[in-house]
């Protein structure tokens, strides 16, 4: 069985009916992108395979939509090639012709009234061409990451958490198609996190029509992550988890050799381990075997 690479809409709406959220999954070449897929194939599960800007330059767009289509076409699970958090409007376009299903367009660090209409301009290209738009309202800092364009603009580079009010005004001036929320995660590796604001999400699901998303998972106890999908989360990006295990895995092969290693080898080894780590993602998420009887 071969399906096309799906939109965010087509992949949320039965994650939306069932309370279940989907792993949105970095990639930084074609060897990742297939752990990834292959990893959802062995849970029988949807999945999210995400492009961030720090990727893009590896493969491009235009070839990132060859690479992951036909990839896609080895495995029976609903496939999403989704661009994160640009915070380029040219960079967006360009993904969009490229034939992106679903990009991210993220003004979150400008005030809200412009974030609306670069996000609505946005939207109104998506249209287009069948592709679904998630943007962001309230601020999911970097506190690792932080560069210096983070630190002249309006907002601080930590957390500046959503508004409910706001969040519903956002989406209904918009026409997005799903809204990542700042409830208290922050995006890289932050021991010591907060508690996640419960509350606030419960209230922003009761207001908003769209799907949610949460982004700067990584750290988060399983407990935490679930019980924000029970409240509205239905895209849970991961990120910083897998860039870790690349990391430790070179670090390791370049140790265990003397300060030289088979760059395939490598590789493969971080396919390995990557499939492992997207698999337990996937059991925290709910959405193992989600797949079996929707059919083709």
């Amino acid at each position: 069985m071969t399906r096309p690479l799906v939109s965010l809409r087509e992949i949320l709406a039965p994650a939306e009916a069932d309370g279940y959220a989907v792993g949105a999954f970095i990639m930084c070449n074609a060897e990742t992108a297939d752990a990834i897929m292959a990893a959802a194939q062995q849970e029988k599960s949807p999945v999210i395979v995400m492009l961030g800007p720090k990727e893009e330059p590896v493969l491009g767009l235009q070839n990132t939509v060859q690479i992951v289509s036909t990839l896609a076409h080895n495995y029976d699970i609903p496939v999403c090639l989704h661009l994160d958090h640009s915070r380029d409007p040219a960079q967006v376009q360009a993904a969009l012709e490229a034939g992106f299903p679903s990009v991210m367009v993220d003004a979150s660090s400008r005030p809200d009234e412009e974030n609306a209409q670069i996000t609505r301009r946005i939207v109104e290209l998506a249209r287009k061409t069948g592709a679904t738009v998630e943007a962001e309202i309230g601020f999911v800092g970097f506190p690792e990451m932080t560069t210096e364009a983070d630190n002249t603009n309006s907002n601080p580079a930590e957390s500046r958490l959503t508004q409910p009010a706001a969040a519903e005004h956002f989406v209904r001036v918009t026409g997005i198609d799903a809204l990542a929320v700042s409830i208290g995660t922050a995006h890289g590796r932050n021991p010591g996190r907060p508690e996640l604001d419960f509350q606030r999400l419960a209230e922003i699901e009761r207001r908003v029509e769209v799907p949610l998303v949460l982004h700067g998972a990584t750290g988060r106890a399983p407990d935490q992550i679930r019980r924000a999908i029970q409240l509205g989360i239905r895209k849970v990006n991961v990120a910083t988890d897998l860039a870790r295990v690349f990391a430790d895995t070179m670090a390791e092969a370049l140790q265990e050799g003397q300060g030289f290693f088979w760059h395939a080898d490598a590789i493969v080894q971080v396919k390995q381990r990557w499939v492992a780590l997207t698999r337990r993602w996937i059991e925290v998420l709910g959405s193992k075997c989600q797949i079996v009887d929707r059919g083709g």
